[in-house]
């Protein structure tokens, strides 16, 4: 669903700060032309007059810096993925986009190509059972339980038609007409014809049935529709003209039909069940031709498919296999079949749900609830694409004013601590480990709540409570209890609501420094699971609630009932207003009552959440996806939309100005309580401290591995990160939308930004016209997903409309075809151009990307292609290179163990005999380390393969000259003029461009190695201060970095740390043992450089292996070095990336 756009509002005063309302929209978010939304940034207990002096010059300095965007179709999509089982899958006509829809309410598009989202589509209101594309391809129809059917124009996917058939009992499926002019719904026992374009009924209504209709299918000529009806375990089939039935087929013993299956050669029914039995039937009279054991018999069959040429059948059951069924006929049509399993397809962790061919019968997608949609080639039954989000259910939030700090509580039973001040996840913990399945199983960290000075905080499972120091991290105690429900606070007390079987509810207050019993009373006139618990704002009273309805009111002094009254339905929550003269109730409905209780005083909406804002002005409540706002002094009722699932929490901050919640979807949203607008969102990344947080227009900011979640539609067509990143990554404007940051941290966050730009030789403005590139596109439709071919043909067509082409790129796993000076096209003085070439193909995933520049210097957008290479696996040859020079000729600067670092290295490479087949080494110590050699060792890396591997490593001294230009020194360098023979850095990366191999990976233990920033030096010192006998390799040149006030990173080190290096250069990926104003050390307590001790550390003992595979990527072993080079060194040695190819990481041990 497309976000709505508006134009920038001018800059108000309201009531003490100074804002902009931001933009509407988070399923789909364009960049729309925003200005400055500056927000209230009021901090506990400071003067209301400091505050608004404070922001308001904050906000006149943020507003000239920020830019005003031109409009763009640019849409930010988040790969959010289901939150939970997939019930429905369809392949479009084409079989370019696979739709994916289920329990969370939601339809994801999925580009087949590339596995990438394109779009998700909400509307609907119950869980969404079937989704079909019309034959034509302009529509797709989706049907839920509630009986709801929307009909959606794939032009942009809006809605064009909404039908509700007034029953809740469920539309389970859809047909379509192979023209696409007519539809039937399988609603409860009516089989409803209806034109696609009007939605209006036609024809003659199929019914009655004696049961539900649990699937649905034409023959070949549509004129006869085959059913199953559920319990009856009946299968029949309906003239379409008529409405009459033709014949009926009852299951002997009365076994629950699951569905069925019609071939399209119109000859066979398979029926399904869930005791793993798939029936044959004839589609002319209804008999049975065949019986197949296809599961276990305790395994329910819940999809079976026949391929589009009738000859293989495909089926998934919750054994959480998927098995390829090939059909032959025995002596003509009438001599039987002969059904015989001939795969077996294993990778979903949780029950099939849904299977489906693609059209061409040359792809299968499954769905299932592990909550992931899975691609797979029928026929090598190879898994191309797992297409899963990044969703960590967000089950409970808290805020600490005082600090800024937000705690969310996960699914995946880690609590993560976000600092919303610097706009990152700063504490990552597995706080639940042991959780025993009761009540409610999913709910992993129920509570998550702060302690009165944010020091400490208390999570909760559903029969465990932990308090916990944020500073050190430790565990203060633990209180075990049976089925905890809610937990509460008030000053020094903690309210604890549990129930069991035996003893029914109870409530027992503890102190919540030590966890020590302060009383306990049981609740006697519950009945049903107890749900709220809250202490009155003065703590007088504690008010429970429970499924019953009942809601009482008990002394936490005596343990005495201090009141009750009656809620209708069940009652999940309750608030107390900050005068406690109200007491708001939310379950079924949200009411207002009075403090005793005695009498309703409103009804406000259905509503199952509710919370008081601090002045008791606003109320915010959850229903369903939906957050509504009661504004109780404007008099105003507002549903707010963000959310995709069941909303779990919400909490005020910033005195009530503003609000956040979070839920099921594994959204947290911060809501402006005044303009009603979403300000941004927060998603946590499965497992560890990755991170998104975006804006509503599109702009966003990240950890380095959470870029992996973002990708990018322009006109349909969908964009990995790199290709609009360098516009929307934006720390400075997520920094300012958050609020908490100070101005000199944002403007720093923007020279940053600007510098990354700078570096690029681009501008912001240059990133705003899009209608001025260049355009290059791939011809897809030869190009298959999957080929065993070790070649592939790709036809290429490119132009500009105003500038001669002057380079064509092709990028293989981010590796350069023909170098990083690509295809030169300047001599060819055209704009346009069509080229045909063959490429080999890596085995495995092979990301094609396509570019050109024109003769301005401007890059198209990238086409991508993914094409999956199945030939036979050879292992691949290591060609590994090490250079290390502890000898010079200068013998002055002579080293220890440079040279040894070589051999070492080249050592433990070698005995890798597991994954190579062979090694080529190539070592260059000492003497033989000079320029000339070094470089024509390019001869021998252009003998590799695409599938070899290539290390080079060097260690020695690594020089800056007078103009900050970096050399690598070789045995016969000249220190004062390293120009003459030392090895320019370009000249080592240089003997990786344009080989074959694309798996190259380039170490450098060298002093100042990593990038250096020459606008931001000046003369000083370094410092080199280590113990005893700790070498440094590299010459003392007078040189440090300049440092703005306030202690604040240079704007080049912020840059390196926020981004990712988009320059592509070779391919390679480049480690180098310091920063660029740092030094590298050696010593003999490591008997080597830090860097390659560390290197040699992580392979021979495997502590680098940081997800336990059993395989180190080159990630996880860049991520062990930086951090152990940096322990060793006491922080003034850390490893840095001078090239980055993070969406190609490759195994290297």
């Amino acid at each position: 669903m497309s976000s709505e756009t508006m134009s920038p509002k001018p800059l108000q005063l309201h009531p003490e700060v100074f804002r902009i309302l931001p933009l509407t929209g988070i399923i789909s978010i364009r960049s729309s032309g925003s200005g400055l939304r500056n927000r209230n940034l009021q901090k506990e207990k400071l003067i209301m007059k400091n505050i608004t002096l404070n922001l308001l010059i904050t906000s006149l300095i943020l507003f000239f810096e920020f830019p005003v965007y031109a409009q763009s179709n640019v849409e930010l999509k988040i790969m959010e993925g289901h939150s939970t089982n997939i019930n429905t899958l369809a392949f479009s006509p084409d079989g370019s986009i696979l739709a994916s829809a289920g329990e969370d309410k939601i339809i994801c598009l999925w580009d087949v190509r590339t596995g990438m989202l394109l779009k998700t589509l909400s509307g609907h209101k119950s869980l969404i059972n079937k989704v079909v594309f019309s034959p034509d391809g302009k529509y797709l129809l989706s049907g839920d339980k509630a009986s709801d059917l929307y009909i959606w124009e794939t032009e942009d996917y809006s809605i064009v038609k909404a039908i509700s058939h007034n029953t809740k009992l469920g539309l389970n499926d859809i047909l379509v007409s192979k023209k696409g002019e007519y539809f039937y719904t399988a609603v409860v026992v009516w089989m409803i014809k209806r034109d696609i374009r009007t939605g209006e009924k036609i024809g003659a209504e199929i019914t009655p049935h004696e049961n539900d209709i649990h699937s649905a299918a034409f023959n070949p000529t549509e004129e006869v529709i085959f059913t199953s009806s559920g319990d009856a375990g009946s299968m029949e089939a309906w003239d379409t003209q008529t409405g009459k039935k033709i014949w009926q087929q009852k299951i002997g013993d009365q076994r629950f039909t699951s569905g069925i299956s019609a071939s399209s050669n119109g000859r066979w029914i398979a029926s399904y069940y869930y005791d793993g039995i798939i029936n044959i039937w004839s589609q002319t009279n209804g008999k049975k031709i065949k019986t197949i054991k296809a599961h276990g018999e305790s395994d329910y069959i819940n999809a079976v498919r026949f391929s589009p040429d009738s000859e293989f059948l495909i089926t998934g059951a919750t054994d959480n296999k998927i098995k390829i069924w090939s059909i032959k006929e025995k002596g003509g049509i009438f001599g039987g079949l002969e059904i015989d399993q001939i795969k077996e397809l294993n990778g979903h962790t949780g029950a099939i749900e849904e299977i489906q061919f693609s059209p061409d019968g040359k792809l299968i997608a499954s769905a299932g609830r592990d909550y992931t949609v899975r691609i797979w080639d029928t026929e090598t039954g190879k898994n191309i694409f797992i297409l899963s989000g990044y969703i960590s259910k967000v089950n409970s939030i808290d805020f600490d004013q005082a600090s800024h700090i937000l705690a969310s509580g996960h699914q995946d039973r880690y609590l993560r601590l976000w600092d919303l001040e610097k706009g990152k996840i700063v504490k990552t913990e597995a706080v639940h480990k042991e959780v025993k399945k009761t009540i409610y199983p999913e709910d992993i960290i129920s509570k998550v709540r702060f302690d009165k000075d944010g020091n400490s905080i208390f999570t909760s499972d559903n029969d465990l409570i932990h308090k916990w120091s944020i500073e050190p991290w430790k565990e203060e105690f633990k209180v075990k209890g049976s089925s905890i429900f809610d937990i509460c606070f008030l000053k020094d007390e903690l309210a604890i609501y549990t129930s069991d079987y035996k003893s029914g509810a109870n409530i027992e207050i503890r102190n919540s420094e030590n966890g020590q019993m302060i009383n306990s009373f049981p609740i006697v006139d519950q009945s049903g699971w107890p749900r709220a618990l809250k202490y009155s704002r003065d703590g007088s009273v504690i008010a429970y609630s429970g499924d019953s309805g009942g809601t009482g009111l008990y002394d936490p002094v005596n343990g005495k009932k201090a009141g009750n009254f009656k809620v209708e339905y069940r009652c999940d929550d309750i608030s107390f207003s900050p005068d406690n003269s109200k007491i708001a109730t939310a379950g079924v409905d949200i009411d207002l009552w009075p403090a005793d209780g005695k009498e309703k005083l409103e009804f406000l909406s259905p509503g199952y959440l509710i919370r008081y804002s601090p002045d008791g002005n606003i109320l915010a409540g959850a229903k369903g996806n939906d957050v509504v706002l009661w504004n109780r002094v404007k008099n105003f009722t507002t549903a707010l939309k963000g959310h995709t699932n069941w909303i779990k929490d919400i909490t005020f901050i910033d005195g009530g100005k503003r609000f956040i919640s979070c839920g099921s979807d594994g959204r947290i949203i911060i809501w402006d309580s005044f303009t009603k607008e979403t300000v941004v969102t927060l998603l946590a990344l499965p497992g560890g401290y990755d991170y998104v947080i975006y804006s509503p227009d599109g702009y966003f900011m990240s950890s380095k591995t959470g870029l992996s979640a973002v990708n990018f539609v322009l006109d349909g067509q969908v964009y990995k990160t790199d290709q609009f990143e360098l516009k929307f990554n934006r720390p400075d404007i997520i920094l300012q939308r958050l609020g908490y940051a100070s101005p000199e941290v944002v403007k720093s966050y923007k020279n940053a930004y600007l510098k990354r730009l700078a570096k690029l030789s681009l501008t912001e403005e240059s990133l705003n016209d899009l209608s001025s590139l260049p355009t290059a596109e791939i011809k897809k439709e030869k190009i298959p997903l999957i080929t065993s071919d070790e070649k592939i043909k790709l036809e290429i067509t490119a132009s500009d409309s105003k500038y001669y082409l002057n380079q064509l790129n092709v990028y293989v796993n981010g590796s350069p075809l023909w170098g990083s000076s690509g295809m030169n096209l300047r001599n060819r003085n055209t704009n346009k151009i069509q080229e045909a070439m063959e490429i080999k193909l890596s085995h495995g995933r092979n990301t094609i990307q396509v570019s050109v520049r024109n003769e301005k210097g401007t890059e198209s957008l990238k086409e991508t292609v993914v094409i999956e290479c199945s030939k036979p696996f050879v292992k691949p040859d290591l060609y590994i290179i090490g250079i290390g020079v502890s000898e010079y000729m200068m013998k002055d600067y002579n080293l220890s163990y440079a040279s040894k670092d070589a051999k070492d290295i080249i050592s433990q490479f070698s005995s890798q005999n597991k994954m190579f087949g062979r090694v080529r080494s190539f070592e260059l110590n000492d003497s033989k380390a000079d320029k000339e050699t070094i470089l024509n060792l390019k001869n021998e890396l252009m003998n590799t393969t695409v599938d070899d591997y290539v290390i080079v490593f060097y260690a020695g001294h690594g020089v800056l000259d007078d103009k900050l230009d970096y050399y690598l020194a070789t045995h016969d360098i000249d220190f004062e003029e390293p120009a003459s023979q030392g090895l320019a850095y370009d000249d080592l990366e240089g003997l990786l461009d344009g080989i074959p191999s694309r798996k190259k990976l380039l170490f450098i233990d060298a002093c100042h190695s990593g990038e250096i920033d020459k606008t931001e030096q000046e003369a000083g010192s370094a410092d080199t201060n280590l113990a005893e006998g700790v070498k440094t390799r590299g010459i003392r040149i007078e040189s440090k970095v300049k440092r703005p006030v306030m202690g604040l990173q240079n704007s080049f080190e912020l840059m390196t740390n926020l981004f990712t290096n988009l320059e592509k250069g070779s391919g390679a990926l480049v480690i180098s043992s310091a920063g660029g104003g740092e030094f590298a050390f050696e010593s003999k307590e490591w008997n080597n450089g830090v860097f390659t001790y560390s290197l040699l550390e992580g392979l021979k003992t495997g502590t680098a292996d940081k997800s336990g595979d059993g395989n180190i990527s080159v990630e996880e072993l860049k991520e062990y070095v930086t951090g152990r080079s940096k322990t060793l060194t006491g922080g003034k040695q850390t490893p840095t990336s001078r090239r980055e190819n993070p969406e190609f990481d490759f195994r290297i041990w």
